[in-house]
Formats: structure tokens, sequence, C-alpha cells
């Protein structure tokens, strides 16, 4: 899929970057070896477009050169006919804001806000075989994930999951050790206890807020500081809670993600664009 994809995105001159949870399979468990407890052969794809009549041409190509077949009742996924899909969500100039509205209806909105931050700060992942595919980074992908979850809470559950397992792994993921003593030094006083949970979701926090122009950290930060305030009641903070209890390997696991999410958002809050 992801070659046949790549294939006629190129042909139709179409700049499009990975995205979603199989991006973070990809790195954390190709790469650092962390377990991923959800696995997903469904790739997500955000597609820089002009406006929609470059989508609908995309979409004709997928299905007549692609062998994929279009969900008319859900106009972004897209079939391979042995259970796999493609899901694409269009951004740039074919958004009215931070928002695309889906035609013809226009009754369907899709919030896209941070899309074009995760573009420019995209990485690379080499697939071997001259295949190497323009990605979002691990910070993109926790930025997309969060306001993904802030339009449809009660839908998108998962995405707080896939959240806190990069939270938790990313001393690891982000090479933190390697990058601790030159670009992050004061963090060398966090409690020796749990230091590497905390310093890398302090740092996490500081990754993601760079990435961001001034109006996505903007969004962001009403985001965060409203589900900080809320303490306990927070809806992330119950997720990340029911994640870390569900593996029993954690004692007094609110404690736990009540302490990175705060490390978490600090790091956010304390960092410009």
């Amino acid at each position: 899929m992801l070659v046949r994809f790549r294939r006629i995105a190129e042909e139709q001159n179409v700049q499009f970057l990975l995205v979603g949870a199989t991006v973070q399979q990809l790195i954390l468990t190709c790469h650092y070896a962390i377990d991923e407890r959800r696995k997903t052969y469904d790739l997500d794809f955000g597609v820089m477009l002009p406006d929609w009549g470059c989508y609908e041409r995309l979409a004709h190509a997928l299905e007549t050169s692609g062998g994929f077949q279009q969900n008319m009742d859900r106009p972004h996924e897209f079939h391979d006919g042995t259970g796999n899909r493609i899901d694409l969500v269009p951004f740039g100039a074919i958004g009215q804001g931070n928002a695309i509205a889906w035609p013809p209806e226009r009754a369907s909105i899709m919030n896209i806000v941070g899309y074009e931050d995760v573009f420019r700060a995209a990485v690379e992942i080499d697939f071997g075989q001259d295949i190497r595919i323009r990605s979002a980074s691990l910070p993109g992908i926790v930025l997309l994930k969060l306001f993904a979850w802030n339009d449809r809470p009660y839908e998108r559950t998962k995405d707080i999951q896939d959240i806190w397992l990069l939270l938790e792994n990313y001393y690891q993921a982000g090479e933190v050790e390697m990058r601790l003593h030159t670009e992050h030094p004061d963090l060398l006083k966090l409690p020796t206890e749990k230091f590497c949970d905390l310093a890398g979701a302090r740092i996490l926090g500081r990754d993601l807020a760079k990435l961001c122009s001034p109006s996505t950290h903007a969004n962001l930060k009403v985001l965060l500081e409203r589900e900080h305030e809320k303490g306990d009641q927070s809806k992330i903070l119950v997720e990340f809670e029911k994640e870390v209890a569900s593996r029993s390997i954690i004692n007094e696991p609110f404690e736990h993600v009540d302490a990175c999410w705060k490390e978490f958002v600090k790091g956010y809050l304390e960092t410009a664009p």
C-alpha cells in the first residue's frame, strides 16, 4: 500500500507525510525495540493540497491505477480489498483556517490545526530498497493526536493511549540521554527516582513546543492549561492511569502519570515556539 500510494502521489505532484499510529509503531518497535501493544496495518497520510479539485484527481488516481476503493460515506478512506485501508487528511491551502469542510455538503468538518507545523518538522523513514518516506516526528504525532482527541474525546481514547506510550518511552525514543547535558542541563536536578520518565516527559513537551508556529502553540496551550487545571478530573489523566493500571507494573499509577503529565505540560509551557 505504501509504495502504491507514494507512486500515485508523486505522479499527481502531491506532497504528503505519513502520520498516525503507524509512525510510532515503525519508530518505537523497529528502531528502538519498544513493544507497541496496539498494532495497525492501516496507513494515515497528510496530503498538502491547494483545492478540492486536486483531491478529487488524487482520489480518482488511487481508484483507477492504485487498486483502492473510496468509501463514499467517509471520503477520506480508501480500502485496498484486503481489509486494510489508507486514510487521507488534506491540509494546506485547501483548508479554511484550521479546518476543512468536506464537499459537497460541507457538513463534515475536520480539524487540521498543526499539520503544516508537523510537515515542516517532518523526518524521513528509510524502508530500504531506496524507499524513503516523509513522516511526522514523534512530537508531531503527539501534537496531531492531542488535537484529534480534543475534537472527539469520547471516540478517540486510543489517541490518549498512544500519547502515553510516547510520553513514557521518550527518554529512549527521543534520545534524551545523548542530549541531556548539552541541551537540557537544568533537568539534571530532577528527582533521581523515576528520573528517566520525568526528564523524557519534560523534553517531549519542549520538543513539541519548538515545532509549533505561534498560532498552533497558542491553540495547544489552551488545551493543555484546561486539562492541567482539571487536576485528577482531566480525561487525559484518567486514560493515562487506565493504560498504566492495565499493565500492573507500577505501584500508585495515578501518582506516576500525574508527575509525568505535569513535567510534559511544564516543558511545553516554558518553551517558546
